[in-house]
């Protein structure tokens, strides 16, 4: 049942039905598989799948992203079904991440946060188009461990460099 259930929402995820594969994760969640499971042997082949696809000229930009916005559904629901008493009894360090200034493509922002989130972190999402005096203030006020930035676009780059920068400068 549980192989059926990862393959089941990894092909919806592969097809972008973010509705079917919220579906499929309700019910692999109420079968007891961890979500972490969930993430990689569901969400992540799904991603995988379309992946190739596009890589063989089968799948193009416009499937890739629907994938991705299935993928972004999945973990959120994921997030939303995380007990918080386990998820702090069982923390081993807290995160802040975001998407760099300019940049407003967070699906993998969004899956490392719930990678991170489903192995013990505690996660601070700033979302996207983060300034980066933000970054850091942030992860001041919680004392996170990680600083985690994150982008897409080139024309962003150069703010990743800033958030080093600004991080050396204050030691």
């Amino acid at each position: 049942m549980k192989e059926a259930l990862l393959e089941k929402l990894s092909n919806f995820i592969a097809e972008g039905d973010a509705e079917e594969a919220v579906k499929v994760v309700e019910e692999a969640l109420a079968a007891g598989i961890p979500p972490l499971e969930i993430l990689d042997k569901g969400g992540t082949r799904g991603m995988d799948i379309v992946n190739e696809r596009y890589d063989n000229g089968e799948a193009f930009l416009p499937e890739l992203v629907v994938a991705g916005d299935a993928m972004t559904e999945v973990v959120q629901k994921i997030f939303s079904q995380m007990d918080e008493a386990e998820t702090a009894a069982n923390k081993i360090g807290t995160v802040v991440i975001g998407q760099a200034e300019g940049d407003v493509h967070d699906i993998g922002k969004n899956i490392v946060a719930a990678l991170l989130a489903v192995n013990g972190f505690e996660v601070h999402d700033l979302g996207i188009d983060v300034p980066v005096k933000k970054f850091i203030e942030k992860a001041e006020e919680v004392n996170a461990d990680i600083i985690a930035c994150s982008t897409l676009l080139t024309t962003s780059m150069p703010y990743l460099e800033d958030v080093v920068q600004l991080l050396k400068d204050i030691g």
